[in-house]
């Protein structure tokens, strides 16, 4: 499907009743009955059939036409431009009902009968950048806000309409869901044979334009000939070991289909991504979508375990193999027989622990420490970093050969930041999960807060996300709201936020504890997660950096990988 700057519309009646420009100038006004057919030259010259005397308006500055029941308006190459309901065109431009058309300094509004038009077709970046307009808005305000995304033949009619390549985007300020999937509904209804839709909602579907585009086309893609999809309908809640994963990213659902094809094979894998992006996720469905799902699951925090311990916790030891070794324990990857061990932070073992491992997984034999008799294992091995693996095998601080063995498969998981869907959607899980715990109602995120949510970089990934929606849960206002200042990102309320927001003002003590705790949380992301290091970055005590991230929540979390 090809896209213009505009869609041609069909040949209608002639004007029914006669089209006037009021005009408006030098704080007078008057009214212009424009031609039933033809055009007619507005401009300050003795040329221009309708003369403004006025010096901001050129010679010749813009041209209106009738045609077909259509007024259109192009700028004549003026020195000012010409404006309609203050954006700039280029081109001709078509024109409804109380729309206003400004030259130079000049006001002229149009009244009278016309055929609704075709609106001009914008391109994506043009759609996505209005789009950003109007959430701006809906944020400003706490409204709603839809996108909705239609494969048919022809562009609909419609007032922020783009193309999408293989469908139209259409924005629906200010519309609750009810009336976006009406509206939808209306739209496949009228595109003939063979269309179908898809829509997003703003705040449910997220705050941010391409999330709400995304998950828009994605539903769209999803729906039957005559049928309307809503963007809810395409998450999926996963749930892996007694956890929750949600899949609401459309690339994440794909990266998830990997992950279940990968998952039937005896590969090892290695997860790549961010701490906190929830590697220990990916690895969980790993297992649960293998062979071996009915056996164990066994995880080693390679960065949790000092280096001295590590090769009791993952080969075992004998009686007496050291002080305090008073029983025989096996070891994680004797644990694991039958089943998967999930080597997370493998990056951070030190080379004597690599070259060990190595020959164990190599042998699929083990020893435990004091002991001579070697044992078998079967073992699934998944191994999860936040390090670039091939720059620490170029440095030497990996071995090239156990990097190898470790990658059969490689995934590489996204950081929060890039899947923006999510942002959403994780949440409101968050504050539901918040709502079960305590048995009280938690709050409403507004759309300001959502919108200042996918603005934040997001260091630290989920965990940081849930951090940071406890903490706005916590401090909420009495009216059960989480506004834009409890949460993080630009911090910029909207018009209408910064009226509310000045009257309310905090304790200066708790905007100083908010302060604090974004900064460790920050140092700890910096880090990747070594407190001793995040406390230096911010030249904070250790001591006092260990018990001030366990009161903040800060400390490191299994579930959260």
């Amino acid at each position: 499907m090809a896209a213009d700057d505009t869609t041609q519309s069909a040949p209608g009646p002639a004007l029914e009743r006669p089209c006037h420009l009021l005009v408006i100038s030098n704080g007078t006004s008057r009214s212009i009955e424009l031609p039933g057919s033809g055009q007619l030259v507005v401009g300050r010259g003795p040329e221009a059939e309708l003369q403004v005397d006025d010096d901001s308006v050129s010679r010749r500055h813009a041209m209106f036409a009738t045609r077909d029941g259509e007024l259109t308006v192009a700028d004549l190459d003026s020195h000012n431009g010409t404006r309609v309901n203050a954006e700039p065109i280029a081109g001709m431009h078509r024109l409804a009902e109380g729309d206003v058309v400004q030259i130079g300094d000049v006001i002229l509004v149009v009244h009278g009968q016309l055929r609704r038009p075709h609106h001009e077709l914008l391109d994506r970046a043009r759609l996505q950048a209005r789009l950003e307009h109007e959430l701006d808005r809906a944020a400003a305000f706490d409204r709603e806000l839809g996108v909705v995304a239609i494969a048919c033949e022809r562009a609909p009619v419609a007032d922020i309409i783009g193309d999408l390549g293989g469908c139209f985007g259409i924005v629906t300020p200010e519309l609750d869901r009810e009336a976006v999937a009406a509206l939808a509904g209306e739209y496949v209804a009228a595109g003939g044979s063979g269309a179908r839709a898809g829509y997003a909602i703003c705040p449910e579907d997220g705050a941010d334009a391409t999330a709400l585009v995304v998950a828009a086309r994605d539903a769209c893609s999803h729906a039957a000939a005559g049928t309307v999809v809503a963007a809810g309908d395409r998450v999926t809640r996963l749930e892996l070991g007694g956890q929750s994963t949600i899949v609401a990213d459309p690339a994440m659902a794909r990266l998830f289909e990997l992950v279940r094809q990968v998952a039937r094979t005896e590969l090892a894998v290695l997860v790549r991504g961010e701490t906190g992006a929830g590697k220990e996720h990916v690895a969980r469905a790993l297992h649960a979508f293998s062979p071996r799902a009915g056996r164990p699951l066994v995880t080693l925090n390679c960065a949790a375990v000092q280096d001295t311990l590590v090769e009791s916790e993952l080969f075992g030891y004998d009686k007496g193999a050291f002080t305090g070794a008073s029983a025989a324990k096996p070891g994680l990857l004797e644990t694991a027989h039958g089943g998967t061990i999930l080597l997370d932070e493998v990056g951070e073992l030190s080379p004597a622990m690599q070259a060990k491992l190595l020959r164990a997984l190599d042998a699929k034999r083990i020893t435990r420490v004091g002991s001579v008799v070697e044992r078998e294992i079967d073992i699934r091995v998944i191994a999860a970093t936040n390090r670039d693996l091939e720059r620490e095998t170029a440095a030497g601080r990996f071995r090239r050969d156990l990097y190898y063995r470790l990658g059969g498969a490689t995934i590489a998981l996204p950081p929060l930041r890039d899947r923006p869907r999510e942002l959403a959607v994780l949440a409101r899980l968050f504050l539901d999960e918040l709502e079960r715990r305590a048995g009280t109602r938690a709050p409403r995120i507004s759309t300001g807060a959502l919108r200042a949510l996918t603005r934040h970089h997001w260091p630290g990934n989920i965990r940081e996300l849930r951090n940071a929606i406890e903490l706005a849960a916590a401090t909420a206002g009495d009216d059960g709201v989480i506004a834009t200042w409890h949460v993080p990102g630009d911090g910029t309320p909207g018009p209408a936020l910064a009226a509310a927001g000045s009257s309310r003002f905090r304790p200066i003590a708790d905007e100083v504890r908010d302060l604090e705790r974004r900064r460790m949380r920050e140092a700890i992301a910096a880090a990747n997660g070594v407190l001793k290091h995040a406390a230096q970055l911010i030249h904070m005590p250790l001591r006092t950096f260990h018990f001030k991230a366990k009161h903040y929540g800060l400390m490191r979390t299994d579930s959260d990988s």
